[in-house]
């Protein structure tokens, strides 16, 4: 008599679970397709929602490189503190003084002459504008090829679209200011919540990579777990050390900027020094970007001021390319310039002006992940290969005997 009975197949079992996550995961790619402003909505809402904790996290992120220099090097070195958890604390309130030091001289300082520089400078658009005309015009009577005309519908073209930046200035982007820093306040309890979560996280930080480790082990093979941790460090170091250096040096940059146009007694020196700082970030494009309004708004008022500063500007970047950047930054990314520009280009293209910023790190990590990848492929053909040589050398050592 035969035995039906259904007999426990360990391989045929694991088909199984593999066809069923392989049918989950195909619908929810096809869920994810068809009803994406639906999924949209619900992310949005739920980020919304816990808009409290992803800010913290990324203030987090941001102090976190702050914290460790000053745990690390500050207070052994200084104060001569011990490691513990006293002095990690001591850190972190060390690190959170210094950043809403630097926030407070935004709001209190940096941010209320901006505003009044570019309120200052809405008004005097119309006189700019008739100087740089009447400088045209001079030109225009000193050469005679260019007095058939031209000059003049320039400058008749001009006029509407000057009076309309001085509308915008004056009816748009100031109030658009005032308006974000009302929001701000309005803002204070998701920024005290972000705040106090963020330093939760920083002391418990230890803490909670043991526990995802813990987690990790027990469903993972020690070894694999041990990889992923050397890659994650090795992203994290890529990143964070290219975000926190070119900060850095577009921080100099910006402060060497504003001391040179005071002492050169260059007007607007505060606004044109934090532009041409905040566009420092973005590499090669970045030190253009920031001189073209210094030069155009100088260069309106006095034609000298626009001489001097293009001087000046060149001369700052020289001494960043060649002396100051290579100190700061070395070969942070160790990206070609062709994927730079790569990265430059994708980045604004699909994220704006923060994709000019990130696109950088974001494409050396990818590249490091690709790497790695490649290094291990070749590894395992390499190993593949020397197996098949090996076998094969065997196999005629036994057929020669």
């Amino acid at each position: 008599m035969n035995n039906n009975r259904f007999r426990s197949n360990q391989r045929y079992f694991t088909i199984c679970i593999y066809t069923v996550f392989v049918i989950f995961a195909a619908c929810i790619i096809f869920r994810l397709i068809f009803h994406w402003d639906d999924i949209l909505k619900i992310i949005k809402h739920f980020l919304s929602s816990m808009s409290g904790f992803v800010v913290g996290i990324l203030i987090a992120f941001i102090v976190n490189p702050l914290v460790d220099f000053i745990y690390e090097k500050i207070l052994p070195g200084f104060f001569h503190v011990q490691e513990g958890k006293k002095s990690r604390m001591l850190a972190i309130a060390l690190a959170y003084v210094v950043v809403l030091g630097a926030a407070a001289v935004c709001l209190i300082y940096i941010i209320p002459q901006i505003i009044s520089s570019l309120t200052e400078l809405s008004g005097k658009i119309p006189s700019m504008y008739t100087a740089f005309s009447g400088w045209l015009l001079n030109i225009a009577a000193e050469f005679e090829f260019l007095n058939n005309g031209i000059v003049h519908t320039l400058i008749e073209n001009m006029y509407p679209k000057m009076m309309e930046l001085s509308t915008v200035l004056a009816s748009k982007i100031i109030p658009w200011m005032y308006s974000v820093s009302v929001a701000v306040i309005q803002w204070l309890i998701t920024i005290v919540i972000a705040v106090v979560v963020s330093i939760y996280l920083l002391f418990d930080k230890q803490l909670i990579f043991c526990s995802v480790k813990r987690i990790s082990y027990a469903f993972l093979p020690e070894r694999r777990v041990d990889e992923m941790i050397g890659v994650v460090k090795k992203c994290n170091a890529i990143f964070t050390g290219y975000i926190t250096a070119q900060a850095l040096d577009a921080l100099i940059v910006g402060i060497l900027c504003f001391l040179l146009m005071t002492f050169l007694r260059l007007p607007y020196a505060l606004l044109i020094s934090v532009i041409v700082g905040v566009t420092n970030m973005i590499p090669y494009f970045g030190p253009y970007i920031g001189a073209v309004p210094g030069v155009c708004i100088l260069a309106a008022i006095r034609l000298k001021y626009g001489i001097m500063f293009v001087v000046m500007i060149f001369v700052l970047q020289q001494f960043d390319g060649w002396i100051l950047a290579p100190r700061i930054l070395g070969d942070s990314t160790g990206l070609r310039p062709i994927l730079i520009l790569f990265a430059i280009t994708l980045g604004g293209v699909y994220l704006g002006v923060f994709g000019l910023f990130l696109g950088v790190p974001v494409v050396a990590v990818l590249q490091y992940l690709l790497n790695l990848m490649i290094e291990r492929r070749i590894m395992k053909k390499a190993l593949r290969d020397r197996k098949c040589c090996e076998v094969l050398n065997n196999n005629d050592m036994k057929e020669y005997k």
